[in-house]
Formats: structure tokens, C-alpha cells, sequence
């Protein structure tokens, strides 16, 4: 079983391509729940996911009194996760869903382990449309979270 915590900012438009591409690739192979994590979008996210969890396991969540932060979606997500399995994806398809049951094969064979999708690792890739700053910010990133993988 697993949770799917997609925090999401004005990207309507990307989840029918998102719950589509998890019905997809997990549709007999897992229980899962798609959460989407919303920071109260101005365009139609709610009637988009109202209109998904119709025939996806989806729910919104749109939380209310706190200021837009990705990192606080991901921590709400995360809290409201029904499962043990949390995974955490952008709206975007820039993680595909595709790799979701090789992730879940690695979790079989360390369940006391995580992990996580890279772009630096073999077979990993970068779109080659990023901007400079957009992959100087990846590459700082990954940097920071270095210490914290073996």
C-alpha cells in the first residue's frame, strides 16, 4: 500500500495526466492513494480533483491559515498519509511514474531503508530545456542532500 503526496501551485492542468499515468503504471499492482496536496490554486484545481477522485483514489487537501510553501504541502501530505509508504512526487511528470514499482522493489528488499529517484544516478536525466538557474538550484540541492546518503 502507498500514499503519493503531490504537493501542487496552479497545476491543474497536469493532474488528469498524473492520475492517469498512476492508474497506469500501480492500477492491480498496489493499493494506493493519490494525495494532492493543494496551497488554495486561483485556477480550477479543486473541481479538477473533484472531478478525478470520481474514478482515481485521489484527495485534496488544501490547507488553510498557513502561508504557500512547498515544503509545508509535502509535511501535511505526509501527515495525512493513510499508508505506511509515502512517496513524494511533482505534478509535473518531471518523476516519472514509471519508476514507481522499481522504487517499491527496492523498499521490498530494504524495508527499513527509503528511497529516492535522482538524476545523478545511472540512468537518470535532466530536461534539456532547464535553464541555467534551474540547474545550478539541482545541482545545490543535491549537494546539501549528499551528507545525507551513503
Amino acid at each position: 500500500m502507498l500514499s503519493i503526496v503531490v504537493p501542487t501551485y496552479k497545476e491543474a492542468e497536469n493532474l488528469p495526466l498524473l492520475a492517469e499515468a498512476l492508474h497506469r503504471e500501480l492500477n492491480g499492482q498496489v493499493i494506493y492513494e493519490l494525495l494532492i496536496v493543494d496551497d488554495l490554486s486561483p485556477d480550477n484545481t479543486a473541481e479538477v480533483c473533484a472531478s478525478l477522485a470520481e474514478q482515481y483514489p485521489l484527495k485534496l487537501i488544501q490547507p488553510a491559515g498557513r502561508p504557500r510553501d512547498l515544503s509545508l504541502s509535502v509535511i501535511d501530505g505526509i501527515g495525512l498519509a493513510g499508508y505506511d509508504r509515502v512517496l513524494v512526487m511533482d505534478a509535473d511528470l518531471s518523476h516519472p511514474p514509471a519508476k514507481i514499482p522499481q522504487m517499491l522493489a527496492e523498499l521490498d528488499q530494504a524495508p527499513d531503508a527509503f528511497v529516492v529517484g535522482s538524476r545523478y544516478v545511472q540512468g537518470g536525466s535532466f530536461d534539456r530545456e532547464w535553464s541555467l538557474w534551474r540547474f545550478l538550484n539541482s545541482h545545490f540541492a543535491t549537494l546539501l542532500a549528499r551528507p545525507l546518503t551513503h
